[in-house]
């Protein structure tokens, strides 16, 4: 059994001992309501809440805004107001109410109807400083609770009363989970050693990328789109970045077109469906994941003409380099000649050539065994030749003179599976090779190809 599918872990450390991606995770919010509440959280998500009246929950749903339980840490006395924050794009506006049902008002209606077009509220005081949200409701989900205080206690360190606990922002198997407002940037698998970095980052209206899951309201396409931007160049400013649109290409991905200051890009992104696992606590709740997956990001000169290839950045998408000769024959100048050969071989099902890249006392080590030598190793090479091997995308890439260490989309009987690999070279030729997939063991006998 696979980490993956351990009944009796946390779904936190399901989703870290898996790998799974924290880009491209924040869900959609147009705007957020942020109400105070002095007692408990409550033992459900805010948007399901008794604590809100259900007609405010449906108005704001109309209206396309999230609603969030806010409170202080530690015993909070109940006070004749509530604090409420109206948030979105670059609008923070704060305002008392006596009770959640005031924001049904007219003047308050006004108010909401104004955040979710993108417009400022003419109602209550401009908050100019980041606020920031940590998810801590136990009552949803243990890891909340577990992980998300003492990131809460790590930020309200270095904010202050600008730190609310709030309840479940979605997620929960990324806890700690902070939500960064007005901007909308959301950080999980924080820790308190994480937070001075990325409230730094918030502070100083940049994006930390090692945390970041996304910027809530956009697709997650777009979403996956930045965060690779943000990685392939070394961060920029938030508000530097502009989305221009998403629109589905012919083969069911998307295309994100994306501005990030003087510079457009078109960045083509794929969705894949991760193998069930645990997504919450407690046991027993399942779900597939999605991940999106950059496959390949050009240069515009213009937001809509004469696209070029995006400045390299140590690795390069074989989407890019798909031809009738393979999927990776073409292009890959910028890998190890070694590598390049590998793949070539491959592409062309040259059994013998391939082999010709191993050197005599070559290991390969993976989960289900360990083969020493060329005569093992090649029966492993002929079993997936057999079940119509191929690598599809470069996800990452980088190497040394004697080191390789790639991660890639790859298909095998028609099934896509997302793998990686050290190769460790001697003389030039591969001696020691670590791969597996990042779905865990599979036995492809049982799969129809």
């Amino acid at each position: 059994m696979d980490d993956c599918s351990l009944p009796r872990r946390a779904c936190s450390e399901v989703s870290s001992a898996c790998g799974e991606p924290l880009c491209a995770t924040a869900g959609p919010a147009a705007g957020w309501v942020l109400i105070e509440q002095p007692g408990p959280l409550g033992r459900r998500p805010a948007a399901q809440s008794p604590l809100v009246p259900p007609a405010l929950l449906a108005e704001l749903g109309r209206l396309g805004l999230r609603p969030q339980l806010i409170r202080r840490p530690g015993r909070v006395r109940p006070a004749e107001h509530r604090t409420v924050f109206l948030a979105g794009g670059a609008t923070l506006r704060r305002l008392l109410v006596r009770e959640p049902a005031d924001l049904l008002r007219p003047g308050a209606r006004t108010a909401l109807a104004a955040l979710a077009a993108g417009e400022v509220p003419q109602l209550g005081e401009a908050w100019t400083r980041p606020l920031y949200l940590a998810c801590v409701q136990g009552s949803v989900d243990a890891c909340c609770a577990r992980l998300g205080r003492p990131v809460a206690e790590a930020v309200r360190r270095l904010v202050g009363d600008r730190l609310w606990q709030t309840s479940h922002l979605g997620g929960c198997r990324f806890a700690g989970n902070l939500l960064c407002l007005p901007d909308g940037a959301l950080y999980g698998r924080l820790t308190p050693a994480a937070v001075p970095a990325v409230v730094a980052a918030c502070e100083q209206g940049r994006v930390e990328p090692r945390w970041f899951r996304g910027r809530t309201g956009w697709p997650r396409a777009a979403q996956a789109a930045e965060a690779h931007l943000h990685r392939a160049t070394g961060g920029y400013g938030w508000a530097d970045v502009a989305l221009h649109g998403v629109t589905r290409d012919g083969s069911g991905g998307h295309r994100v077109r994306l501005a990030v200051g003087e510079e457009r890009y078109e960045v083509d992104v794929r969705a894949h469906d991760l193998p069930p696992r645990r997504t919450r606590c407690p046991h027993g709740h399942q779900s597939s994941p999605c991940r999106f997956v950059v496959a390949s990001v050009r240069t515009l000169k213009s937001a809509q003409t004469d696209p070029r290839p995006a400045p390299e950045h140590g690795w390069r998408s074989m989407a890019d380099s798909r031809t009738e000769e393979g999927p990776m024959t073409q292009n890959m100048v910028q890998m190890h000649p070694i590598f390049l050969k590998q793949a070539e071989y491959l592409a062309k099902g040259d059994l013998d050539g391939l082999m010709q890249c191993y050197h005599p006392e070559a290991m390969v080590v993976r989960f289900q065994d360990i083969l020493t030598g060329r005569d093992e190793i090649r029966g492993m090479i002929q079993g997936y030749m057999d079940m119509n091997m191929q690598y599809l995308e470069m996800l990452e890439y980088t190497h040394t003179d004697d080191t390789i260490l790639m991660r890639g989309v790859m298909s095998v009987k028609g099934v896509e599976e997302i793998g990686f690999g050290a190769y460790v070279l001697k003389d030039g030729l591969i001696w020691r090779q670590v791969s597996g997939s990042e779905g865990g063991m599979r036995n492809w006998d049982e799969v129809e190809g």
